[in-house]
């Protein structure tokens, strides 16, 4: 195990050299807390990065268990251990340590605000390293390629970029940002009850994307249950009555040769035109009430949810803190303005970016993204509540040294996901699902590339 000096190495790295930066699998959790659905997804890059011709760094940049979820623990165990021995996991762990155990293969571990406990834990760091998962733990990992020693390759998971989920001492197990006590205080047991509803599962919660959504995702899924119910157990048995009533009254009017009055018909017509229409207004009042409740209640721990305030360790961000040339949080002898090639996680939003600085002066800036499914809206019609979509977002990111310079590539696995909605859900965004055309499997989302030579007037 390595920790970080203030002027500790570097990695030098040969010009065959590919880095690969993983964040935010979120493997493991409490029976009906755990996120993480995409196993062969994942054990399937595993493989393909065991077969690449040349030296592989792979660096986990955090969150890749979440410790955080897991609760008790049996004697003699501890929160990795318990997490690798999953069934579930079995492929995924095997394909892993065949990559590790591989010439040229090397995994460097960076702790998240998830899996802190990786860090400070030496039984959790004895399990990694004795399962032959991981070489070395680090706080941040730094690399330069031989043929191009002025260009930085800097990555850390990204919670320090997060006021509510960044720590002073991650040595310290005892320090608890007020990020981890909403996962474990009251994510983590509120997950495993299923459904607040029938119809609104718990666990999504984490799912919504952003967070901050989530008043949006609770408003209008009880929006649309509610209207569904009163829709088939009410309107329909209503409308069924009086079409009954309606067809009797003029089958008996008929037999005896008279014709119906039209102005009973029309007002048996309009009485149910003005009860749906009272069922509807009610319905919309009831919406913007609970909406503002939820929005309300969620004002005090929005700002302490990983991932909420994902601007915080967005693009913005970190062009900011490179114009103030702000040092690292957790390495005093580089600042964000040194950094070439500046890769993090913790957002769950996958994003590959040129940033400037000065003239001729540029850089990359990446975010991992996520191994999760995530739950995100898409507009109904009539200015109905939005419908939540399911859509697995599965990306990592790559660095090689390329005959132009650095070229940094950001990579998705595409994995088409089944949408859990309701029928009046799918009657909402008639017309506006995406057919799933996208070939399944690993494909490239866009490239950046930087010169090799960094600036004279840097």
């Amino acid at each position: 195990m390595t920790r970080p000096l203030t002027a500790g190495p570097m990695v030098e790295l040969s010009d065959a050299t590919l880095v690969v930066f993983v964040s935010d699998v979120h493997m493991g959790g409490d029976p009906g807390a755990d996120l993480f659905e995409s196993h062969d997804e994942l054990a399937a890059l595993f493989v393909e990065l065991g077969a690449h011709p040349g030296p592989v760094e792979l660096v986990l940049a955090g969150d890749i268990f979440d410790l955080l979820r897991v609760g008790e623990i049996p004697p003699g165990e501890d929160r990795a251990s318990v997490t690798l021995a999953r069934p579930e996991y079995a492929a995924l762990v095997e394909a892993w340590r065949s990559f590790a155990a591989g010439q040229d293969r090397r995994v460097v571990y960076l702790p998240g605000n998830h899996d802190v406990e990786v860090w400070w834990n030496p039984d959790v760091q004895r399990t990694l390293q004795r399962a032959g998962l991981v070489h070395e733990f680090s706080l941040t990992y730094g690399a330069r390629y031989r043929s191009a020693p002025d260009r930085l390759i800097f990555s850390e998971h990204g919670n320090q970029l997060d006021e509510s989920n960044a720590r002073k001492d991650y040595d310290d197990p005892s320090e608890s940002p007020l990020g981890d006590h909403v996962v474990t205080d009251l994510i983590r047991p509120i997950s495993p009850r299923a459904h607040l509803t029938r119809g609104i599962p718990l666990r999504d919660l984490s799912n919504v994307h952003p967070l901050a959504l989530v008043p949006e995702w609770l408003a209008g899924r009880l929006f649309y249950l509610l209207l569904g119910r009163v829709v088939t157990y009410v309107l329909l048995p209503l409308l069924a009555t009086v079409a009954v009533a309606y067809a009797l009254v003029y089958v008996v009017a008929t037999a005896r040769g008279e014709i119906p009055d039209a102005a009973v018909v029309d007002a048996v017509f309009a009485t149910i035109g003005l009860l749906v229409a009272v069922l509807l207004v009610a319905f919309v009042l009831a919406f913007a009430v609970l909406r503002r409740l939820l929005h309300r209640s969620i004002e005090f721990i929005a700002p302490h949810l990983a991932g909420i305030n994902e601007e915080m360790a967005s693009l913005e961000r970190v062009q900011q803190l490179k114009d103030l040339n702000a040092l690292l949080p957790n390495r005093s002898d580089v600042t964000y303005r040194d950094l070439d090639v500046f890769v993090w996680g913790h957002s769950h939003a996958p994003s590959l970016t040129l940033v400037e600085h000065r003239q001729d002066d540029i850089g990359i800036a990446a975010s991992c993204g996520c191994w999760l499914r995530q739950l995100h809206p898409i507009r109904a019609h009539f200015g109905a509540p939005p419908v939540f979509l399911s859509r697995f977002v599965l990306t990592h990111v790559r660095v090689v040294r390329s005959p132009n310079g650095l070229r940094a590539e950001l990579w998705e696995h595409v994995r088409h996901a089944n949408q859990r909605l309701m029928w009046i859900e799918r009657l909402a965004v008639l017309g506006r699902l995406s057919p799933m055309t996208d070939p399944v499997g690993p494909r490239v989302m866009s490239t950046a590339t930087i010169p090799a030579e960094t600036p004279k007037n840097r």
